[in-house]
């Protein structure tokens, strides 16, 4: 139990460094850039101060057709943010400062440190509520009273338990998600404006679906876009057609 509550809170003081690797994202050195990418990086450094974030974080980009961004971090003085050369093709400069807007919303809420609690919470508590069944499947192990057939039945009844437990933990998980998303919207109105994310999201929309590379599926539910699921409750982001609702 102490394992499953720990592993997300490693996950996520590692996230930062993984991410990079995961992405092969070019961090912008504010004292070597120029041009536009000095422009883009003190601009979203001036979201960031807005919102009350004391520590720039680190701000890259990383090489990906999928028009996306996300921010990840232990804390707000300890994050990231990235945004793929897809989405910066495009958008135009509006709808792009609403995006980091979005992502510094997630930041400023906390919502990474409060998602790994909420998952810690799921896998501790499957795990107890399992126990039992664990605890009887060790007992037909190491008993030669009990047959090979009532073995595989525990064992199958605690898998199919089991199972059922982590598909409703992460309903609770993924609604989580999606009210996080609307927020880090509202906070990205907040700090642009309504109309600069409601031109993001459209952005989006309307741009032909693109194939994410497998190391990247991993972070698709902390990227402002993501694929949708056939039903809400199985995704980990609203709708677009619901976020541009909620913000107009």
């Amino acid at each position: 139990i102490g394992i499953s509550m720990v592993v997300p809170f490693i996950l996520l003081l590692c996230s930062r460094f993984v991410a990079k690797m995961t992405h092969d994202i070019e961090l912008i050195d504010p004292e070597t850039a120029e041009g536009d990418l000095l422009s883009f990086y003190q601009d979203v450094r001036n979201l960031c101060n807005r919102a009350g974030i004391e520590k720039t974080p680190e701000i890259g980009i990383y090489d990906s057709d999928d028009p996306n961004a996300f921010a990840t971090g232990r804390s707000r003085n300890a994050s990231l943010i990235a945004f793929s050369s897809g989405l910066l093709d495009i958008m135009d400069y509006n709808a792009l400062m609403a995006v980091a807007a979005h992502e510094v919303g997630h930041i400023v809420s906390g919502d990474m440190i409060t998602m790994t609690i909420l998952q810690s919470a799921v896998n501790a508590l499957v795990l107890i509520l399992t126990l039992p069944l664990r605890v009887m499947k060790i007992f037909a192990l190491f008993n030669d009273q009990v047959g090979v057939l009532e073995y595989w039945m525990i064992a199958a009844v605690k898998a199919l338990v089991t199972g059922v437990f982590m598909f409703f933990g992460n309903l609770i998980v993924k609604a989580f998600s999606r009210f996080r998303e609307f927020k880090a919207d509202r906070v990205a109105a907040q700090l642009t404006a309504p109309e600069y994310m409601v031109l993001a999201l459209e952005s989006l929309r309307d741009e032909p679906a693109h194939k994410i590379p497998a190391r990247e599926k991993d972070y698709a539910a902390f990227k402002i876009s993501s694929p949708a699921s056939w039903l809400e409750i199985l995704s980990t982001h609203p709708s677009i057609e619901r976020r541009i609702e909620r913000l107009r």
